[in-house]
């Protein structure tokens, strides 16, 4: 934890690896959520293996359909979706719809440190089935991270362009584009820059 704003800024290996504490952005705590399997996967990245165990708990603790179909036949048999996909299909889009509300919560959390967010969001990319919606989450949301607080070195409006002069980088606002010293200089989008180096990380 930070001292001076009481924001995560790092998680304790020893506690997520060993203990199986894992810090949940939708319980807002500590959940006891561990696998032997998702440790000999994943065990190398403490946030693809933070990743993977919050898809587990999402699915057991956060919703009760998922479990309330594949164990009980009265539940399932009202259960439309469950039964025109089988049960393998059904986990994979009940696990993208986990990935992509733990992403919303991860991002919205006001109790994690912005380069914090990024990494756990990083650690859904190399999840198994994500489907195009959960990439597009993935992408657009490391984007929102990127581009959130980069201002104008001219002023407080947040930059938008980025202009190299000089072999000097400077983000700029639509107004300080114009600025003579960068007249006839290559002026690049700061949206689309970030996110051509997203689409490098997720493909």
């Amino acid at each position: 934890m930070s001292n001076e704003n009481c924001k995560i800024n790092a998680f304790d290996k020893e506690k997520v690896f060993k203990k199986g504490l894992v810090y949940c952005p939708l319980c807002h705590q500590e959940i006891y959520a561990k696998s032997e399997y998702l440790l000999r996967v994943f065990g190398n990245n403490i946030y693809q293996y933070m990743a993977a165990v919050l898809v587990m708990h999402y699915r057991h603790y956060h919703i009760q359909y998922y479990d309330l179909s594949w164990k009980y036949y009265r539940y399932r048999e009202y259960n439309i979706e469950y039964q025109e996909m089988g049960h393998h299909d059904y986990k994979i889009m009940v696990n993208n719809r986990a990935k992509r509300q733990l992403i919303n919560a991860i991002l919205f959390n006001d109790s994690l440190e912005t380069e914090i967010k990024k990494e756990m969001i990083k650690g859904f990319i190399p999840l198994q089935h994500n489907d195009n919606k959960t990439k597009k989450k993935i992408k657009d949301s490391l984007i929102a991270l990127e581009i959130e607080g980069i201002e104008c070195q001219f002023c407080i409006h947040p930059a938008k362009y980025i202009i190299i002069l000089n072999g000097e980088q400077y983000h700029v606002c639509g107004i300080h584009k114009r600025k003579k010293e960068f007249k006839n200089l290559e002026i690049i989008d700061l949206r689309k820059n970030i996110e051509q180096e997203i689409n490098k990380l997720i493909a």
